[in-house]
């Protein structure tokens, strides 16, 4: 989701998320129907994060879970 809206990429849902299963074992599916669209309409279709549909890294990053070793890539980011 955070790349989809690094490239504004606003048509993305449920359906452009898989997951490839190897007998009991899950691996995220590759990206495919990533589209730019160049619209900055500020907006995604899929719910980003705390604030929905917002897109923003501040959005997108809102409900992380607070890990010690992520705090300083978070801030770099800001």
């Amino acid at each position: 989701m955070v790349f989809n809206i690094l490239i504004d990429n606003t048509d993305d849902h449920e359906k452009n998320h898989a997951l490839l299963a190897e007998g009991r074992h899950y691996a995220l599916a590759p990206a495919y129907d990533v589209l730019p669209t160049g619209q900055a309409l500020g907006y995604q279709q899929f719910r980003v994060g705390a604030q929905g549909l917002d897109a923003s890294m501040d959005n997108a990053l809102s409900e992380q879970i607070d890990r010690p070793y992520l705090r300083a890539e978070r801030q770099s980011l800001s």
